[in-house]
């Protein structure tokens, strides 16, 4: 979308309520959990149900604006049903006079320049009420709500390699500062009541597993970057912890947890009233699907079957909990549970009914390589690094980058 939007609902002196989440994630794969089912497809049914509570959150208090900064999809080319399941929740929020106003993330932006994201098909449909953006714009977005005039500054994850092919010889930092001083600069912005900047990016000072991708290797922008004081409220998407950073400046943070570094996370979304001073910010929390990770250190004991059996009965998992279980022992041990594991699936899903499970085995003196949490490996990010390292030509570079996208996204959504 380029240029200004002008929209005009009824005036009214009373302040603006806006609702801010993030990382929805639809589409997000779990076929690593051990289960009864198709676990990918009843692991979505969580997802959409924090969806759906946070629309009816925005319908039954008279919310104005309802902002999402990125990653509403797990994949820029998300499943039929997850866009029809997005559509049919803008349109009720529309069917209300509810403005909605979303960004890309990392996750659903186009890999590919000529690409475009399925949500644009909602804006070129001229959905009311609805406004997407993949790409920086040229003039920052204009609404007029309640008689008081908003103005948006919206910032999409934008890769850094992608900033390189656009000038190799600017830093991440002053390329995104640059770009919001020319919009604070624009009369739309200067003129208008409420100021919001939209983001989708890691800002330093905030908390995030460190070494977790897919923040290795992403660029840190500085709070000073943003011009905060230009701002009402810096609504903030990527990092999946919710969180206050600065005096204006939150995350949302991911309506689900998504893997086991979230498992103690209490997720949620923002209410936010906002007149012309500073703003109020509610954490409304959300009801998620617990996840545990339980570690098991079995001694050399005659029967460590019933040990570990023994063992996970007592720790009182809730049941629908998805488990993390590790286990340490030598590899003797190893083999009679191996042998037995079935007692062990049986009871995990069958008597303590957890959704599903994964488990690791670490066997000390003998060497099985690293552990690695596939669930944890990016491996477009991957895939992309090893293209990149080649000797050959850039033209040919993008093109197996855009094929492997497609195959990352078959497998990703469960296509393939």
């Amino acid at each position: 979308m380029r240029g200004s939007v002008n929209f005009v609902k009824a005036a009214s002196s009373s302040p603006i309520q806006i609702v801010h989440s993030t990382d929805f994630q639809l589409g997000v794969s779990y076929r690593s959990l051990r289960g009864k089912g198709d676990l990918t497809n009843l692991r979505k049914r969580d997802f959409r149900r924090n969806v759906e509570r946070i629309v009816k959150y925005i319908i039954e208090n008279n919310i104005d604006l309802f902002l999402i900064t990125g990653d509403i999809f797990h994949s820029p080319q998300p499943l039929s049903d997850d866009f029809v399941f997005i559509s049919e929740c803008i349109g009720r929020l529309a069917s209300h006079g509810v403005w909605t106003v979303a960004i890309a993330g990392n996750h659903d932006r186009p890999r590919i320049a000529e690409r475009r994201s399925t949500l644009e098909g909602l804006v070129k449909a001229n959905s009311p009420y609805f406004l997407y953006v993949d790409r920086l714009r040229d003039r920052p977005i204009s609404l007029e709500i309640g008689g008081k005039r908003i103005s948006i500054v919206a910032i999409p994850y934008i890769h850094r390699q992608v900033l390189k092919l656009i000038d190799s010889k600017i830093s991440y930092e002053s390329y995104i500062q640059n770009h919001i001083a020319e919009m604070v600069s624009d009369s739309v912005f200067r003129e208008a009541d409420v100021r919001i900047l939209m983001a989708h990016f890691l800002l330093k000072g905030a908390r995030f597993p460190q070494g977790l991708l897919p923040y290795v290797e992403e660029p840190v922008i500085n709070y000073s970057n943003l011009l905060p004081d230009k701002f009402h409220y810096i609504a903030l998407g990527h990092i999946h912890k919710p969180q206050k950073v600065y005096e204006n400046a939150y995350y949302a943070g991911s309506i689900e947890r998504i893997d086991f570094s979230e498992e103690k996370d209490q997720k949620s979304f923002n209410h936010i009233t906002l007149n012309s001073g500073p703003c109020s910010v509610e954490q409304i929390p959300l009801e998620c699907r617990p996840m545990h990770t339980l570690s098991v250190k079995l001694p050399n004991v005659k029967n460590p079957l019933d040990l570990l059996i023994e063992t996970i009965r007592s720790e009182n998992i809730p049941k629908g909990t998805i488990l993390n279980l590790k286990l340490n022992l030598s590899e003797a041990t190893w083999n009679v549970i191996d042998s037995g594991w079935s007692h062990v699936d049986n009871l995990l899903l069958d008597e303590l009914e957890v959704f599903g499970y994964r488990y690791f085995v670490e066997t000390p003196g003998i060497d099985r390589g690293r552990v690695i949490d596939i669930s944890k490996i990016d491996v477009r990010r991957q895939v992309e690094l090893y293209i990149k390292n080649l000797d050959i030509s850039d033209s040919l570079k993008n093109r197996m980058v855009e094929l492997a996208g497609h195959i990352v996204d078959e497998v990703e959504s469960g296509e393939a």
